[in-house]
């Protein structure tokens, strides 16, 4: 799969793992690892889609339990735009 994606993406953040190349994981220290992820993953860097019928207050009420008690970091990212892949002007082959 991450094969697929870098070819049919190669423009694009698509063509990147996400978490980095796993083969490189073990060379991460301790420390790298927790910057990284209080960077990232944290409520301020959080998007949030809903879906269904049921009331809106109801919903955001559920969420506020979970947003107020959260931690904010100002070394919060701004989330980058994701740009299109542009179209292929011919066809493309790869081979393994």
């Amino acid at each position: 799969m991450r094969k697929t994606m870098t070819e049919m993406f190669p423009d694009s953040c698509y063509s990147l793992d996400s978490g980095g190349d796993p083969s490189n994981i073990p060379d991460l220290t301790y420390d790298e690892f927790k910057d990284f992820h209080s960077t990232f993953y944290q409520a301020s860097n959080a998007q949030f889609w809903f879906s269904g019928d049921d009331p809106v207050e109801k919903r955001l009420s559920m969420m506020s339990q979970y947003l107020d008690a959260a931690a904010y970091s100002k070394a919060s990212k701004e989330v980058p735009e994701i740009g299109r892949q542009p179209l292929w002007k011919e066809p493309v082959e790869r081979v393994n």
